[in-house]
């Protein structure tokens, strides 16, 4: 039987050659989402869809998985995920929240991608997110790609991932 992967609430330039769903209940729907452009371009990525009554699947956060990079982001997010806090904490361009710790991934011309700890205002604990933001003349031009990191579902996320870029090789 062959999956039905046009389901898979994608952006509309991107058509899907293979996914895999990790969990779909209680309203939200986490996925990897493996897709290209018109271009032929390959695009892997994480996706967490949360059911809107009146708009449907409505995408939440996304996460640009870069397969030659991969590894690397893991092993900055395990290093990060649940730890202290930083006291000397470096500048992200992260609004809304106060960053309390973080680590620059992988910076170029173009992209900026870290680990980042923040508090927000409902909890006194820290929170782990990976931010990827687009770069314009060395500013960051918007929040292209976020995923939190959470110890609940972080070992299932990294696992799939890591499985699905190794069968890519």
């Amino acid at each position: 039987m062959t999956k039905d992967l046009s389901r898979y609430p994608i952006e509309g330039h991107l058509t899907p050659v293979g996914a895999l769903t990790f969990s779909k209940s209680g309203g939200w729907w986490r996925a990897i989402v493996h897709s290209e452009d018109e271009y032929g371009n390959e695009k892997i990525r994480l996706y967490l869809w949360r059911d809107n009554d009146t708009k449907g699947w409505v995408t939440k956060h996304k996460w640009n998985i870069d397969p030659d990079h991969w590894e690397a982001e893991r092993r900055v997010v395990e290093d990060y995920a649940g730890s202290a806090v930083d006291a000397d904490t470096p500048y992200f361009p992260v609004q809304h929240y106060n960053v309390v710790g973080g680590e620059t991934i992988k910076k170029t011309d173009d992209w900026w991608t870290a680990v980042v700890q923040y508090e927000d205002d409902y909890s006194s604990t820290h929170k782990t997110r990976l931010y990827m933001w687009q770069l314009e003349d060395n500013e960051a031009k918007g929040t292209g790609f976020k995923w939190n990191v959470r110890s609940d579902t972080w070992p299932e996320e990294r696992d799939a991932v890591g499985r699905y870029v190794e069968n890519l090789q």
